[in-house]
């Protein structure tokens, strides 16, 4: 799903982000959805490996930094309800998916 042509991603305009938004089709959104979950399980998981201890609470502290940026970008571009709120519950489980993953269940037994 492109943008348009006269998007300029060093000065965008609002309104035409807006509009690009309302115009995307679920599959779009649900890509986008993909997205987000695997960044923030990447994150945790990352977050995981490099700590020392307590590497479950990294990877969560690595969900809530992507939850407040995701609400910030909610507050600033209008998104489709569902969207919305699937965003919001999925960033910190996710995170704390990939924090398990990287090793952080082990964390507790040290």
């Amino acid at each position: 799903y492109p943008l348009p042509e006269s998007f300029d991603p060093f000065n965008p305009d609002p309104q035409l982000i807006e509009t690009y938004y309302k115009s995307l089709p679920f599959n779009g959104l649900l890509g986008l959805l993909i997205s987000y979950a695997a960044g923030a399980m990447l994150g945790g998981f990352v977050a995981a490996k490099i700590g020392i201890s307590r590497r479950l609470m990294l990877a969560i502290i690595v969900g809530i930094v992507l939850l407040l940026s995701g609400i910030r970008n909610l507050m600033n571009i209008p998104h489709p309800m569902w969207f919305a709120v699937t965003t919001t519950l999925l960033y910190i489980p996710y995170a704390w998916a990939g924090g398990w993953f990287g090793g952080g269940e082990k964390a507790g037994r040290s």
